[in-house]
């Protein structure tokens, strides 16, 4: 296990954000399969009016850290936002920057 850790971090450290990339996966009836994966998109590269995306980071970063309070009270463990507006606006784009 710590080796694992220990060239999982390696490998981490040695790729420069613009090489990382996002799996996404789908449901496929019991089980998930891997979709397809895309580049990561730069945080500095969105733009949004004020702090939001600085406020979807530190709500992501927080809802990370309550997984055993949401267990704790039956509740399921998940989190959703809705993006809304006109194509182009930027709502994949953020949507890529936040899971790179």
């Amino acid at each position: 296990e710590l080796a694992r850790r220990f060239f999982a971090q390696a490998v981490e450290a040695c790729t420069p954000a613009s090489h990382k990339t996002i799996r996404v996966y789908t449901s496929s009836y019991d089980s998930w399969r891997l979709s397809t994966t895309v580049r990561a998109r730069q945080a500095d590269s969105i733009v949004l009016s004020g702090r939001t995306f600085d406020e979807l980071r530190n709500d992501i970063a927080a809802f990370y850290g309550k997984g055993d309070w949401y267990h704790s009270l039956g509740i399921p463990y998940r989190r959703g936002y809705l993006l809304s507006g006109p194509p182009g606006n930027g709502k994949t784009s953020t949507i890529a920057a936040l899971a790179g």
